[in-house]
This record gives C-alpha cells, structure tokens and sequence, in this order.
C-alpha cells in the first residue's frame, strides 16, 4: 500500500523533471547521479539491498557535497553483509528499506540515474 507521503514524493520525482532540464539539454547541463548499491545477494525473494551510495556528476566533474548514503537494516543473511566491511551491529542498526528508497528518490530529484 502507497501512503500519501509516498505519493508526493514519487510525483515531486516526476515533475522535477519539467522543471529543470528538457529532452533537448546539452549533457553539461545535467546532473547525472551514479548509484551504487550493496545487496546480499541477488535472489530478490530472500535477498535485500545492504547499503545505496550515490554522488552527482555535473558538467563531467564529481561533485561530492552533493551525495547520498543509506545503511539499510537486515535481520538475515549477516554474514553476507560482512563482505561488504559493514559490521553486523551497523547492519542491524540501520534504515529501514522503505525509509532508505523513499530517501533515495528525494534525493535523485532530477538526475539521470547512471548504474554502477
């Protein structure tokens, strides 16, 4: 089920998009996200996502003040998490995956996503 704040934010995703750049910008005028993500593993039934990373690229420049990070909780399959030098306690102590996606998107606002 989709709350209302999910819904506002997933609209506010979309629209960004009419208001900043157009299909016709040149690519120095975007700001393309590169994203990163940790899972333990890759059975989407029984694995989660451990940890997502994004930074914005502007004009070919890595712009570090403009990032994100999450460390998503998991209950399960710790030992795969520990591959990825997250800790076990860090793991449990983490977001939860909602609360982390729903970060995720506000953040994205209107980058184009480039998969890592």
């Amino acid at each position: 089920m989709t709350t209302a704040n999910e819904s506002a934010i997933l609209a506010d995703y979309r629209d960004s998009f009419q208001k900043t750049w157009s299909d016709a910008a040149a690519p120095e005028e975007v700001r393309f996200v590169v994203l990163d993500c940790e899972t333990t593993g890759l059975d989407p039934r029984r694995d989660r996502i451990v940890s997502i990373g994004a930074v914005a690229v502007r004009a070919g420049d890595v712009v570090l003040d403009d990032s994100f990070e999450a460390l998503l909780k998991i209950d399960h399959n710790l030992s795969a998490v520990t591959v990825h030098g997250i800790t076990r306690d860090q793991a449990r102590s983490g977001l939860d995956e909602k609360d982390a996606l729903l970060g995720l998107v506000a953040y994205l606002a209107d980058g184009v996503i480039v998969g890592h």
